[in-house]
């Protein structure tokens, strides 16, 4: 997937989000979820917040999403001279908004105030004869993160071959 990222743009290549369930199976074959994003805004001069994220997979909300095939790889990469990813809001009181991340499983509401979820949010990758992969290669200027898993949230990664982050 191309995109181009403005200020405050999110691009996800799975959003599973609201007790639902994706599973994606490649019989003798790979799963390959793989944004490039263009870095469309010039780089600012001063302080300027940005919300803009790349994430390969996110699954929040009691939601569920797997990935069997030969190999599982998530890559994000950018390319251009402009802003970059994840100018974090100054104000913003989730440790989530502008992270650009390859995996990404929550279980807590919009409302940060609020508890956890009941119930759990799961990603699993299972490369049944390779390797599981994310790779990010990004301009930005806040923190890049493979996976998160937080608030009653869990990732499997089971590989024949090597789980690579």
């Amino acid at each position: 997937m191309n995109v181009k990222v403005h200020k405050d743009t999110h691009h996800f290549g799975i959003h599973n989000l609201n007790n639902t369930d994706v599973h994606l199976t490649a019989e003798d074959s790979d799963n390959v979820i793989e944004i490039k994003g263009e870095l469309a805004d010039l780089m600012p001069t001063g302080n300027v917040e940005s919300t803009s994220f790349l994430r390969g997979i996110e699954t929040a909300f009691k939601s569920n999403t797997v990935l069997t095939g030969n190999n599982n790889k998530i890559s994000i990469a950018t390319e251009g001279k402009g802003l970059g990813l994840g100018v974090n809001g100054l104000q913003s009181n989730s440790p989530y908004s502008g992270r650009t991340t390859g995996i990404f499983i929550n279980n807590q509401s919009s409302d940060l105030t609020q508890p956890s979820l009941d119930g759990i949010s799961t990603i699993k990758l299972k490369a049944v004869k390779g390797n599981n992969e994310v790779d990010l290669n990004v301009k930005n200027h806040a923190s890049v993160k493979g996976i998160i898993a937080s608030h009653s949230a869990k990732a499997t990664l089971e590989a024949e071959g090597d789980n690579i982050v």
